[in-house]
Parts: C-alpha cells; sequence; structure tokens
C-alpha cells in the first residue's frame, strides 16, 4: 500500500493480474508520476523488467475518473461541423482508437464503469459475446467510408488501434492501411519466418500451452507462452499476436504509427481513454507536426486539455453525424470483404 498524496492520505490498491493502481475512496485509477517507482517495484516483480519503450501505463497527469458523460447532441452537432471543415482541408489523417468503439459490438471496454480492468479491481467479470459472433459496429463502416473517400481524392488516411478484437479487418479494411499494436486475436505469426495467417476463430483462445517453461517464447517476452499449438507451414510453431503488459509492440506496426502520426496534419482519436503507452504517444505528434487533434470518448483523458476539439459522446453516434454532414455514404458490412484477404486460413 502506498498513500495517495498528501492531501487526501488516502490508501492505494495495486493489482498484480495487470498493474493497475486504485483508490478505492475515490473509486477510480490512480496515475501519476509520484508512483512511478512503486509502478516499476512491482513490475520488475511480475515481469523481471522494468517499463521501457514497452506496453505500460501512462505517467504522469491528474488522476483520471471512470465516470462517463455525453454532450447535448445539439453540441456535438455543432462540432462535428468543425470537425468535417478539418478533414475537407486534411491531406494527411490518423484516426487513432480504442476500446469505446467496440462497445456497441457486445465486447466490453477496459476503464469504462463495466470494463474489464473496473469491475475485475471490484471482483467482478464483465460480460461479453465470443469474438467470433462480433460484426464491426456504425463506427468501425463509417471510417471504412472516410478510408475510401481519402483514396479516392488522393488523400492519406491511415488508421492505428489498440483494440485486439480484429473488427477493422473484418470490416473491410486492408493491412497495409492500419497498424495494430497490440495484435490481432485472429492473428497468428511465425517467429521465425515472420509469416502471418489470419484465421476465422479466436486464434489466442488456446495460447498459452506451453506454459511458464517454454523456453523459446520466454527467451523474447516476460513470463507468458504465445503457443498457439499450431504450426507455420516453415515447420516453426506459431504465436498468437496478442501483446500484453511488460512486452515490446509490434517494430513493423509500431513504425508505420509513428511515422503517419508525425506526418499527420490531423488526428481523430475513437473510444480510447488514452491510458497505455507508448500507443497513447501518437496523438502528441501529431501535435508536434501542428496539426490538430480531435478526441471523442465518454470519459475524460490525460491529453484532453491538449486537443483542439473535445467531443464527449459516443462514437457510433458521432460517426453517423459526421458522414452525414461530409455526405459520405457508408457501406453495409459485408464479411466477404474479410474473406478476400488471401491470408485467411
Amino acid at each position: 500500500m502506498s498513500k495517495h498524496n498528501t492531501q487526501t492520505q488516502h490508501c492505494l490498491a495495486i493489482s498484480l493480474a495487470d498493474l493497475n493502481i486504485w483508490c478505492y475512496q475515490c473509486d477510480s485509477y490512480v496515475l501519476n508520476y509520484e508512483l512511478q517507482n512503486v509502478y516499476k517495484t512491482f513490475h520488475l516483480a511480475k515481469f523481471g523488467t522494468v517499463p521501457g519503450e514497452n506496453l505500460g501505463l501512462a505517467q504522469g497527469g491528474p488522476k483520471r475518473s471512470v465516470e462517463e458523460k455525453e454532450e447535448p447532441e445539439a453540441d456535438i452537432k455543432a462540432k462535428v461541423k468543425t470537425l468535417a471543415e478539418w478533414i475537407r482541408q486534411s491531406k494527411n489523417c490518423v484516426i487513432f482508437t480504442g476500446a469505446g468503439i467496440s462497445t456497441s459490438a457486445s465486447i466490453p471496454d477496459f476503464r469504462g464503469p463495466q470494463g474489464v480492468w473496473t469491475l475485475k479491481e471490484k471482483g467482478l467479470q464483465a460480460e461479453s459475446i465470443r469474438l467470433e459472433q462480433a460484426a464491426p459496429t456504425p463506427c468501425h463502416m463509417a471510417i471504412v467510408a472516410l478510408l475510401n473517400h481519402f483514396k479516392a481524392n488522393n488523400k492519406t488516411l491511415y488508421i492505428i488501434s489498440q483494440n485486439i478484437d480484429g473488427l477493422h479487418l473484418r470490416s473491410g479494411i486492408s493491412r497495409n492501411s492500419i497498424s495494430e499494436l497490440h495484435g490481432n486475436s485472429f492473428k497468428e505469426i511465425c517467429w521465425d519466418c515472420s509469416k502471418e495467417y489470419l484465421r476465422t476463430f479466436d486464434a489466442a483462445e488456446r495460447s498459452g500451452l506451453g506454459g511458464k517453461n517454454c523456453e523459446v517464447c520466454l527467451k523474447r517476452v516476460p513470463k507468458f507462452c504465445h503457443c498457439t499449438s499450431r504450426k507455420c507451414s516453415c515447420g516453426s510453431e506459431l504465436k498468437d499476436s496478442i501483446i500484453h503488459f511488460g512486452e515490446n509492440l509490434p517494430q513493423d506496426a509500431l513504425t508505420a504509427a509513428i511515422k503517419h502520426s508525425s506526418n499527420a496534419d490531423l488526428c481523430i482519436v475513437l473510444g480510447s481513454s488514452l491510458t497505455v503507452a507508448p500507443a497513447n504517444e501518437m496523438p502528441s505528434k501529431t501535435k508536434n507536426n501542428n496539426g490538430k487533434v480531435c478526441i471523442v470518448n465518454l470519459q475524460t483523458t490525460f491529453y484532453d486539455d491538449k486537443s483542439d476539439l473535445r467531443i464527449f459522446g459516443k462514437t457510433d453516434m458521432f460517426m453517423t453525424l459526421l458522414m452525414e454532414e461530409l455526405g459520405i455514404t457508408v457501406p453495409a458490412f459485408d464479411l466477404n470483404n474479410f474473406f478476400m484477404d488471401p491470408s485467411i486460413q
């Protein structure tokens, strides 16, 4: 236990399961600079390493509440008009997505009032359907429409996602238009020859079969076996592509995300609390390029004060209104677009 701060004197609980720090009296996660040494100590105990350029909690900033709020629709419509004009002017745009865009597909987020980590800290379990049952939401399909619009006008739109649910690829987005920074539950990879396999089932469901003593995995990741029990055409064991706390992000995806964010004149954040580093650093890279940042999320984020446009609203409604304002037709979901990928097996 550690003291919250000199003003509140609240005690904190840190979960060894996911290393989140929680204050029961404030009923929220606590993330601030003073606690970084506590976090590093527990990170070292759990993973045998201290966090560097790998997946970890954001450092710094005030306490962030899990409370959600939604602006009146009239206010949201006014802000939609502003963003629509920025999109018309944009030549290089990045869309950054988080778990909030998939909640209407019955996939829980992580840090919302009914989120996975929020309920876990209270001894409860979030309700979810199997990933194979999930279909892209109106927000996912609006992103597809906007991507097609940018391509038709010889402009660049790139998607960066923290989500592992695979719904972006299912919606019809090609893999060269997206960086899935935390992996994809439907993707297996070969660490030896780098071949990738997209599956129609949750490839990560049976991972960990090698246990804690899997020497191949332990040479590359902290304390988790990624073996899926299937083999690559080269004969090596296939691994799931999911990134756990303490593991390095996939280098190619991270490099592409940094490149596009650094060159972007507009970054649109959809459904992310921007809590997990280093993925959450992407909007700042667009700001450093003198670009604009728009954040659409029901909860506050540590980057709210740096945004140029902040909307507290549901991403489905917001993106539907945005497409109407831009006069862009949103395609219906067609799973055949996913099965057109030649790597599906």
